[in-house]
């Protein structure tokens, strides 16, 4: 299984205590759109109704790069070297500033 491991960034720095683990398998949907990268997974408040969502902000015209990246990550052996846990944080690419976290309540 793989996991991945988003870490909270705010104004392009990585806020070394938030970490959200999400099982890869439940990622549901990649979404890009001006300047921002909204991945739907199953999480903790997910349901029948909407999805968890990890939300990038990043610079405008970085979205497709990002998405890709990720994508990668999910489907793709280009990581198959570095285990289980992907970190994802500011690191990741660049032009990301913001991952945040919005559960459905």
């Amino acid at each position: 299984m793989k996991i991945l491991k988003f870490n909270k960034v705010a104004g392009s720095a990585n806020d070394a205590g938030v970490f959200h683990y999400v099982p890869a398998e439940t990622v549901k949907l990649i979404l890009t759109a001006d300047a921002s990268v909204i991945v739907r997974f199953e999480g903790a408040g997910s349901d029948v109704l909407g999805h968890d969502t990890m939300t990038f902000v990043c610079t405008s015209g970085d979205e497709d790069v990002i998405a890709d990246k990720l994508a990668n990550v999910l489907y793709g052996n280009k990581f198959s070297g570095q285990g289980g846990t992907y970190l994802i944080d500011k690191d990741f690419y660049a032009g990301i500033t913001t991952i945040t976290y919005g559960a459905v309540v």
